[in-house]
């Protein structure tokens, strides 16, 4: 959290993105977001439970008081599933996708502009960026 408070004045982020699956992440993404911005959660498409007994979630402190916008996204229904099949059954609709690298490419925290432009411009299809390597 110091890390995104020193580069943004002490205010915090303007938008957070939650993409990580932890539920951890959604506390810290409401910690490092600035009064009255917005957090996007987009990374508990799956049940990974609770949050821990050390993120000490508070709604009051951490939704209200801030007047957080949450925002969740849960993702896929069934027609996604089916407009998917439907592409890589046809040679010519996931030719760009069998030209991804199907790796999972990781980044250090400085190089999240290059994990963007890589997963942008196609030269991977997910990027890690760890703020611990």
């Amino acid at each position: 959290m110091e890390w995104v408070l020193e580069r943004t004045g002490g205010r915090g982020a303007d938008v957070t993105i939650e993409a990580a699956g932890a539920p951890d992440a959604t506390v810290q993404a409401m910690r490092f977001t600035r009064d009255a911005g917005r957090v996007v959660v987009v990374g508990q498409y799956t049940d990974h439970g609770p949050v821990s007994s050390e993120a000490a979630f508070n709604p009051h402190l951490d939704i209200n008081k801030k007047h957080l916008d949450i925002r969740g996204c849960w993702g896929s229904d069934f027609s996604h599933f089916y407009r998917a099949a439907q592409i890589v059954s046809d040679a010519i609709q996931s030719a760009p996708w069998a030209a991804l690298k199907p790796k999972l490419s990781r980044y250090r925290l400085n190089q999240a502009n290059e994990a963007l432009a890589d997963v942008a411009g196609g030269r991977v299809l997910k990027a890690l960026v760890d703020p611990r390597a």
